[in-house]
């Protein structure tokens, strides 16, 4: 085996000093190591060392050292061990968490790993969003991480379960942060596969601000509509289709149709006969002014059949970016 490993046949390793065969690199660390061991002092039996290969190359090998008695002289006893393939395993694992770790540290969202109820690891982006510093969670309870106002026990049950049955959890709860103050918190929680105990990785992301912008635009959408219904003036919104979204109850008492009947409808379809070829015309050219809002008049047919003249001043909205 030590022919194969170093590459020269066994008589022409026989009878030469183990030195020839050591990587340059290596050679002072073992002599070293050699005249303490030959002086009496104690030293590591096994330890990894890099022999050369007869064509160059580097072979990473771990050597089981002790001293015999050969010949009436003492004498080392080496049992060598390849551990290329090894190394090169450690490497590769070191290069893919050296990778990986990057990642994860430019990720805009704190990252945790958990061992049963017990933070692990996390990024620096828990102390951003948390307001914790990475060596205040670590080996702590992940209780920081729970719901406020949520039974821990039952929020973990529940994480469990669904860990169990969907693979992952996903949730937004509200936290408290170090110093009192609630955030809106979105997590994904999923289990690493083959560990035991149990190990999760948590992702959160802060949406408090996103969380805030939702409520505004939902309450500023409340007073649109509330000031949309009460108004005195018909009020619609029609989509690029020509189909009403939205009317409020002044537009349905002018041309004696629900709600209901109207929205979906395409609004041509009420025209008078004699408007209805030119007014999407007019529509589309008033929608299409950027500093000017045109006012033109319209006949509708009424439900029971009678003409009513509207007149409009159309205004484009902008909604999603569309």
């Amino acid at each position: 085996r030590s022919s194969e490993m170093l590459g020269y046949p066994p008589n022409r390793i026989i009878g030469t000093p183990m030195a020839e065969y050591v990587h340059p690199d290596e050679l002072q660390r073992l002599i070293y190591r050699y005249e303490r061991q030959m002086a009496g002092e104690h030293v590591e039996s096994i330890y990894e060392t890099v022999l050369l290969h007869s064509d160059g190359s580097r072979v990473d090998v771990e050597l089981n050292t002790g001293v015999i008695t050969y010949g009436g002289r003492p004498a080392d006893l080496i049992i060598v061990r390849n551990i290329s393939e090894r190394i090169k395993s450690q490497e590769a694992l070191r290069q893919s968490e050296e990778h990986y770790s990057t990642l994860v540290r430019s990720l805009t969202d704190a990252v945790f790993k958990l061992k049963g109820k017990v933070i692990t690891w996390c990024n620096d982006r828990v102390e951003e969003i948390y307001g914790y510093k990475r060596d205040e969670l670590i080996g702590k309870e992940a209780a920081v991480l729970f719901p406020e106002s949520v039974s821990r026990s039952k929020f973990a049950a529940e994480v469990a379960r669904t860990i169990n049955k969907e693979g992952y959890f996903r949730g937004a709860h509200r936290v408290k942060r170090k110093n009192g103050s609630l955030a809106e918190i979105e997590y994904t929680v999923s289990q690493i596969e083959g560990t035991e105990p149990i190990e999760l990785i948590a992702v959160a992301r802060d949406i408090t601000e996103r969380k805030r912008i939702e409520e505004e635009v939902a309450t500023s959408e409340a007073k649109y509509r509330s000031l949309v219904e009460t108004a005195s003036a018909g009020v619609v919104t029609i989509d690029l289709k020509g189909e009403f979204v939205l009317v409020n109850e002044a537009l349905c008492n002018m041309v004696g149709y629900s709600q209901k009947e109207l929205i979906g409808s395409n609004f041509a379809d009420f025209l008078h006969p004699d408007d209805g070829a030119q007014l999407p015309d007019l529509f589309a050219g008033g929608l299409a002014s950027q500093n000017e809002h045109p006012t033109f008049g319209f006949r509708t047919i009424h439900r029971d059949g009678h003409i009513v003249w509207l007149c409009s001043s159309p205004v484009a909205l902008v909604h999603e970016n569309h």
